[in-house]
């Protein structure tokens, strides 16, 4: 691989935001969004600046509970500018695997799906039922009692939590000299995720990692594929895991190549449009994915 990169995801992701500013960077085929590098990292600045109008500080835990969306890829790359630690939950989390997570982990925040469905927001409130009568960004749950903000990623507002789009709107009032500031004072030896791993036994161990070892890591992986920024890679692991929030999110960065995200969750028919759609040149999964794809009655028509 050469030389080790020492440097961090903020400064990395800007680079590649420079170097390649017109280049498809995101593609969220879902909701309808697409994204250009120069774009996407001025929604990220926005929503970084967000973070630190609410007080988020260098360090703090930070967790996300969100299918695959184009938000959470966002919110990924936000933290890592302001030096906030990222703390996935898998996205079919029960209320006993997130309140332990969210306890061991000592979260501040929750960056949450409210897109469809209530499953997330009753699973929480279950969890902490003090939230329809605390201030949003104030909330104290005797069950969470590290967890002060809520942040639904939602159309509606609800009830003790901020919305998504509200810490993004907030994030325009900030300069950019604070932002600046925060990011210039992250370092490569910073821990940035704290991912959960369990083997086989025991309950799930949360894992450091800092910005010097995943961007190694990633390059290296990168650069075995050979990618280059022409590629596109399509997202059909669930974000929630290591494998799609670094191994896929971080390796496209690190090249200046697309993400695609051809579903929420993994269905085997929308991977399979994607690919042909928008041209992927890339795709992961496990051995099950591959299998469930091939036996789609579309395979056969590509």
């Amino acid at each position: 691989m050469g030389k080790l990169s020492r440097t961090t995801i903020g400064d990395l992701f800007d680079e590649a935001a420079s170097r390649f500013p017109d280049r498809e960077a995101l593609i969220d085929i879902p909701q309808g969004r697409r994204y250009s590098y120069q774009e996407f990292l001025k929604i990220v600045n926005r929503l970084a600046r967000g973070f630190l109008k609410l007080g988020i500080k260098q360090g703090e835990h930070l967790a996300l509970w969100t299918p695959n969306l184009s938000e959470s890829i966002i919110t990924e790359f936000a933290l890592a500018k302001i030096g906030a630690v990222l703390v996935n939950v898998d996205a079919n989390a029960q209320p006993r695997q997130l309140e332990y997570l969210l306890r061991q982990s000592d979260s501040q925040s929750l960056v949450m799906s409210g897109l469809k469905g209530a499953e997330y927001i009753e699973m929480i409130r279950q969890l902490c039922p003090e939230i329809d009568t605390s201030e949003p960004g104030r909330l104290d749950c005797r069950a969470l009692p590290e967890l002060r903000r809520l942040i639904v990623i939602s159309d509606r507002t609800r009830p003790g939590m901020l919305a998504w789009k509200e810490v993004l709107e907030g994030g325009k009032s900030l300069p950019d000299t604070l932002l600046a500031e925060r990011q210039g004072s992250c370092h490569e030896d910073d821990v940035v995720t704290l991912l959960y791993t369990s083997g086989t036994t025991g309950a799930p161990k949360g894992v450091m990692s800092t910005h010097f070892g995943i961007i190694n890591t990633t390059l290296a992986s990168a650069e075995n594929q050979k990618l280059t920024e022409k590629d596109r890679l399509c997202l059909s692991v669930p974000f929630s895991h290591m494998f799609g929030c670094i191994c896929v999110t971080l390796a496209a960065v690190t090249k200046g190549a697309a993400i695609v995200i051809p579903s929420e969750a993994f269905d085997p028919k929308r991977v399979l449009e994607a690919i042909v759609k928008e041209r992927c040149t890339a795709i992961y999964g496990s051995p099950n994915a591959f299998i469930a794809m091939m036996e789609d009655p579309g395979y056969e028509k590509l």
